[in-house]
Formats: structure tokens, C-alpha cells, sequence
């Protein structure tokens, strides 16, 4: 019975090992991110529990599917965009790259999920799916999906896709011009009319 409580306790010793290990890791991966950095100062509390916190909102958010469209949307926009912002004002041109790049797989993703999300989102866990996407894309995914994927993609068909744009701006010139000419026409009717 002593050995059993003595190895019960090595065990417990050896996980709390293992969670303050992920803690201390955690921790550190965390320690360089100016926005944590600055609501830890504003706020008082460590980056790690605003990181649980975060976490923890996202997962009832989610998992009860209200607002949970919103929430990712929000979440796959807003620190993008900010993170572009920042992007924009340095003078270093990687940043600005991996932001560019992250735009296009973003605008790729949001396409392909306009025509699907009406039946992926009767899939169970699909808006935490999409959340942890969008995460996984915006801390460096984005760049290993465009290189492996859509620029591939884009390169075979370059020149159709160019063609495709070319008519299409065509198209809207000609609409454009003829709105305009009964436009003009119907405003000069309506004002012989008047006088």
C-alpha cells in the first residue's frame, strides 16, 4: 500500500513536471508578442492567463455556435489587418510579405468558404476548426499553404485567369459606358421636360 501511494505521488510529481515544462515553453513563446506585452502591462495579468482567457472565451464562443461565425470572422480579420498595419509602417520588406501572402491564401480560404460554410457549418466542431485555421494561418501557415499550394495553382493557370480579368474589365467598361450614355440620356430627357 506504500508503494502504490509513494508511486501515485511520483506520478503526480512527474505530470506537474510536465505542465509547469509546458508553462515555462508557453511562457516563452509568449514573451516576445508586443500586443501581449502591452495588455499584460495595461492589465496586470500574465501573457499566459490572457492567452488561457482568449482561449477559454473562444471555446464557449465556439462550441455554442453563437456568434461563432462573427467571432471568426473577426478574429481572421482584425489581427491580420492590424498586423499589416504594423507591417506596412516598418521599413523591413519580409513582414510586409508574409502579410501580402497571408491576404491571398485568406482571400482564397474566404472564397472556398462562402460556397461551403451553408453545409460545413452543420458539421459539428466546425467553427473551432475554422478558428484554429485561421490561427495556424496568421502565425506563419499562410506561407507554407501558398508555397505548397495556390502558388502552384496560380502559376499553371496565370494566363487564363489573366484572360478571365481582362474580359471582365471589358465587360465592366461597356456596362459602365452604357449606364452612364442612359444615365446622361434620361437626365437630359427629364430636364427638356422640366423646362
Amino acid at each position: 500500500l506504500l508503494s502504490f501511494a509513494l508511486l501515485r505521488q511520483t506520478q503526480k510529481e512527474l505530470n506537474m513536471d510536465k505542465v509547469n515544462e509546458f508553462k515555462a515553453n508557453l511562457d516563452r513563446d509568449l514573451a516576445g508578442n508586443p500586443l501581449l506585452i502591452k495588455l499584460e502591462k495595461a492589465t496586470s495579468v500574465p501573457k499566459l492567463y490572457l492567452v488561457l482567457g482568449f482561449l477559454g472565451v473562444s471555446a464557449v464562443v465556439l462550441l455554442s455556435g453563437y456568434g461563432a461565425g462573427l467571432y471568426t470572422a473577426f478574429v481572421g480579420f482584425a489581427y491580420p489587418a492590424y498586423a499589416s498595419f504594423k507591417a506596412i509602417e516598418t521599413k523591413q520588406k519580409d513582414d510586409d510579405t508574409q502579410w501580402l501572402v497571408f491576404w491571398c491564401v485568406y482571400g482564397f480560404f474566404s472564397l472556398l468558404d462562402y460556397f461551403s460554410a451553408f453545409i460545413l457549418s452543420w458539421l459539428p466542431f466546425y467553427y473551432v476548426l475554422k478558428f484554429g485555421f485561421l490561427i495556424w494561418l496568421a502565425r506563419g501557415g499562410a506561407v507554407t499553404l501558398y508555397y505548397s499550394v495556390i502558388r502552384k495553382f496560380l502559376i499553371t493557370h496565370e494566363s487564363r485567369v489573366d484572360a478571365v480579368i481582362s474580359d471582365a474589365k471589358k465587360a465592366a467598361q461597356q456596362a459602365g459606358t452604357a449606364i452612364g450614355s442612359e444615365a446622361a440620356h434620361a437626365y437630359t430627357a427629364h430636364s427638356s421636360k422640366t423646362d
